[in-house]
């Protein structure tokens, strides 16, 4: 488990499961800009990608071995290639290696991943200075949690821009994890991860929108960054601002804007096992007939084609 360094582990994901289990969506978790970290099947799409393309020495070496691994059912071949790629500091190979170390369920492949992680980190990954960050926070098998190297590769990965690790250090303003409860602290990280990227806004977007014990909630300006997150033509926001004017959570209830929502998210790419959203159940024909208009002019305002 990614523990506090997912969102979709917070309270927040609960909510979003159970707008999804209200829309009949197979909801796979986002986890913050689509993969968090560089495991085997974001390196096999990686390397099948950079098939076609000069790449250097190390890259090559690399992605022959994730690919040789691929195809092997034990996954031991393509160990020596991503280790000397590694060594010869290729990035990639080193964060793939710290993050396979560290989900191993091996113990003792957690010093392994320590070893590798700080190789990635030192040469400026921010995944893996925020996955270090973690392993820091919580120890190890033979090592205590060090809170001071946690905060320095957190702080060190949210400076550098990424939006997983700004969103990471707002939960824990939030919430007094590593450092002392600070509302202001939070929100303004929360509001820099938003910038970072769609899928990031969105998750953030309903952390404002949901709220919690330790966080105030603010459905304004959730509502605001998803609706930012929806005309930016990003599906899963138009799915959960629809699901909001059906509601009226933050908005005033419309069934003819939810539904054309729901239509532009299906346009837009958003795999869903109904074509009908929830909210035509109780529209009339004339309003089916007006949402179904409105989402083909506002799919080719967002930039999509007839």
């Amino acid at each position: 488990m990614k523990a506090r360094i997912v969102i979709k582990h917070h309270k927040v994901w609960r909510q979003i499961l159970r707008v999804a289990a209200a829309l009949s969506i197979s909801a796979s978790a986002p986890c913050l800009a689509g993969s968090v970290f560089f495991g085997q099947p974001e390196a096999v799409d990686f390397c099948q990608q950079r098939a076609t393309t000069d790449s250097s020495s190390a890259e090559k070496q690399f992605c022959d071995g994730v690919l040789a691994k691929e195809k092997d059912y034990t996954r031991t071949k393509g160990n020596k290639e991503i280790h000397q790629a590694a060594d010869d500091g290729y990035v990639y190979a080193a964060l793939y290696l710290g993050e396979d170390y560290y989900y191993s369920n091996i113990p003792a492949d957690q010093e392994k991943a320590v070893y590798w992680l700080e190789k990635a980190a030192e040469l400026g990954s921010p995944p893996a200075q925020l996955l270090l960050s973690h392993v820091m926070s919580t120890g190890t098998i033979k090592t205590r949690p060090d809170i001071e190297k946690a905060l320095y590769w957190l702080h060190k990965a949210a400076d550098g821009g990424f939006g997983n690790a700004q969103a990471a250090l707002g939960y824990d303003y939030a919430h007094g994890i590593l450092v002392p409860r600070d509302v202001a602290e939070a929100t303004k990280w929360y509001d820099r991860a938003a910038k970072a990227d769609r899928d990031t806004e969105t998750l953030v977007a309903m952390d404002f929108i949901v709220g919690d014990t330790d966080f105030p909630k603010d459905v304004k300006h959730g509502v605001e960054l998803l609706a930012d997150a929806a005309q930016a033509n990003y599906a899963p926001a138009q799915i959960y601002l629809s699901e909001l004017y059906r509601t009226g959570t933050g908005v005033a209830p419309d069934l003819v804007t939810a539904d054309m929502w729901f239509l532009v998210a299906m346009k837009t790419g958003q795999d869903l096992p109904t074509q009908t959203s929830p909210a035509e159940a109780a529209m009339t024909q004339s309003q089916i007939a007006e949402a179904h208009a409105l989402a083909e002019t506002k799919y080719v305002q967002l930039g999509g084609s007839k």
